[in-house]
């Protein structure tokens, strides 16, 4: 039981460092990088760009473990199919941010 909770708890971590990421680039980063001239939002842009092109795999792959591991433990047949659907997406972010930053280089 214990370690059940301590699944759950962790991919709520992993899973919710990654939303606020993504929400933090959608609604702060980004409408200050429009805002700038083209030299500097291009300047600006490609450091951020390739800082988060290496990380975002990880927590995309992290937390497709966790809905995983959840999947696993889970014996109730709706939380199962929710959990599979999250795997399903987090599997394929996972492949395009991997193509995405094989494309790239």
């Amino acid at each position: 039981m214990a370690l059940k909770i301590l699944i759950i708890l962790l991919s709520l971590f992993a899973s919710g460092l990654l939303v606020g990421n993504e929400l933090a680039v959608a609604v702060f980063i980004h409408p200050v990088l429009y805002s700038v001239s083209d030299e500097a939002h291009v300047r600006v842009a490609k450091p951020l760009a390739r800082r988060l092109g290496h990380s975002m795999p990880l927590w995309y792959a992290l937390s497709l473990v966790f809905a995983i591991l959840q999947m696993l433990i889970m014996r109730a047949a709706p939380a199962v199919r929710w959990l599979s659907c999250a795997a399903a997406i987090l599997l394929a972010l996972n492949y395009c941010s991997h193509d995405s930053l094989a494309g790239s280089n």
